[in-house]
């Protein structure tokens, strides 16, 4: 076959591309902390950076395929924000780049083009990237092992069987249960009818990945399936009834087709990408070069059918736990489907779908960033409020706490004095006798979060009768989002009748939170 530079070269300066409007859309969307697992990540990175390796029984800290690339990196640029969050923001990039380019490599650029691009807006990836997470990162080395195994496949070289099956076994350091992925890898000896020998290197490489992260566990703790106990405590905390809405059979599906926020029409390209598929697939799959439509609907519809249908528990009874940010687990083949099949569509007419797509996908990341900020940014009002009177001592929620801790870590000037910012449940009328002035905020934003709404209605008890309400905070840390949640809510308004109004006050509620107000001691 004769080497077409030309070819190349388009497909390169496409894959850039991509790449630039993905990372432009996660830069100007930065989700930011939410102070919730990340702070759990930052800590422990930072932990690992000072030689404190001591290993933890939460099981977000004991997540080394996080803490440890977090810890590099903040090794290379310092401790900060954009350290923090290099991670899950090259994970993304990356696994943006192996779909389009094994998009390309299945149907061709222009597939491999628009499959990169629905990846590149996907509202529900440029919120993750821009957060101190697992997710995006657990994605990429999902996706990879298909890819390096179609890779694998197509070229038949060995190393690459053994790099497959350490980017399975890579997935065991970021988060233990979702290695059962790898059940769906299971499914191609069945489906093609044939056994390859070198498959088996895939199981070993995969076996040596774990084998290494029980290792770790071993040097550090002594334990070599320490890691199991905390796996326990962690289910012991999710299973039970209070989870039941997470576990339902259409949790996915709802949100590919119905409440679309996360994913917009992805779910919709992607089935009429797995219907283009079946339709024109080759009569004689079983070969490797004959591979192409049978792998991707087996890694797609496997992963969706295990992340619905996988029992956790026996007793009770219940099925594998859903949340959206899980969803990212498997949108790499649907957006492989998804750009597929608008490959096949007229040249305008896939122009403006991707257009419609893109548009929509920068809203609703806006929106995205909104919904994160809206709820954080009474806490980031309430840091400013305790950091502008250094004499006193301000009694927070949970979730200023936590931000707290985590901008002491990344940018120390955007925290407050911890002994001079306390939990809420910590307030008493008669507490402290020796400062001047005590503040207790109560953020009506974040009160239902957590065991937040306790320790608040507690205080409000205690404090009823030496307290008086000082002010009302205004809300800080507000991005883009915000500016186009307040657009779309004004394009809404312009819908005749009681539609559209209800539409502008649905999308405006994402534009201010519930108020905090600041009460001072004292009567």
């Amino acid at each position: 076959m004769r080497f077409d530079a030309s070819s190349v070269l388009r497909e390169k300066s496409e894959l850039f591309i991509v790449l630039f409007v993905a990372l432009a859309v996660r830069l100007l969307f930065v989700t930011g902390p939410f102070g919730s697992d990340d702070l759990t990540y930052i800590d422990s990175a930072v932990r690992i950076l000072s030689g404190d390796w001591s290993a933890s029984t939460y099981i977000g800290a004991t997540r080394y395929g996080v803490n440890l690339p977090v810890a590099g990196f903040m090794w290379l640029f310092g401790v900060n924000e954009i350290s923090a969050i290099a991670w899950p923001l090259v994970a993304s990039l990356i696994q943006v780049a192996i779909v389009t380019h094994l998009g390309a490599a299945l149907w061709g650029r222009r597939a491999g083009l628009f499959a990169g691009l629905l990846l590149a807006f996907l509202p529900l990836d440029v919120n993750l990237a821009g957060r101190a997470m697992a997710d995006t990162p657990l994605a990429m080395l999902i996706t990879a092992s298909f890819y390096l195994f179609y890779q694998a496949e197509q070229t038949g070289k060995t190393w690459l069987y053994w790099v497959t099956g350490f980017a399975i076994g890579a997935v065991f350091w970021i988060k233990e249960s979702v290695v059962t992925f790898s059940l769906v890898f299971l499914l191609f000896p069945l489906i093609w009818r044939r056994w390859d020998m070198r498959w088996l290197y895939i199981m070993v490489g995969g076996a040596i990945a774990v084998f290494a992260n029980l290792l770790l566990f071993k040097v550090l703790t002594g334990d070599f399936l320490y890691i199991t106990s905390v796996i326990e405590l962690a289910a012991d905390r999710t299973i039970g009834v209070d989870a039941i809405k997470e576990r339902s059979v259409g949790f996915y599906f709802n949100y590919l087709f119905a409440d679309m926020r996360h994913t917009l029409f992805l779910g919709y390209l992607a089935v009429f990408g797995a219907i283009a598929v079946v339709i024109k697939k080759r009569p004689s799959p079983a070969s490797a070069s004959d591979m192409t439509g049978n792998f991707i609907l087996v890694w797609g519809g496997g992963l969706i059918f295990l992340y619905t249908f996988f029992v956790v528990s026996l007793a009770p009874f219940q099925l594998v736990m859903k949340q959206t940010n899980y969803m990212l687990i498997f949108v790499g083949p649907l957006c492989l489907l998804g750009g597929y099949f608008i490959s096949g569509l007229a040249g305008r007419t896939a122009a403006l779908v991707i257009l419609v797509y893109g548009i929509g996908g920068v809203l609703l990341s806006g929106m995205e960033q909104q919904a994160i900020r809206n709820f954080t940014s009474n806490s980031k009002a309430t840091l400013a409020f305790a950091i502008s009177r250094p004499e006193a001592v301000v009694f927070a929620g949970l979730n200023a706490m936590n931000l707290n801790a985590y901008y002491a870590i990344v940018d120390p000037d955007r925290a407050a004095p911890q002994n001079r910012l306390r939990p809420i449940k910590d307030a008493q009328c008669n507490d402290d006798a020796r400062t001047t002035s005590r503040y207790v905020v109560i953020d009506n934003e974040t009160k239902d979060w957590s065991d937040s709404m306790q320790d608040i209605t507690q205080a409000q008890a205690r404090l009823a009768g030496c307290w008086r309400e000082e002010l009302v905070l205004t809300p800080a840390g507000f991005g883009l989002g915000r500016n186009i949640v307040l657009m779309t809510a004004q394009a809404a308004a312009l819908v005749p009748g009681q539609l559209g109004e209800r539409l502008s006050a649905k999308i405006s509620s994402y534009a201010t939170p519930l108020p905090a107000i600041v009460y001072a001691f004292g009567k």
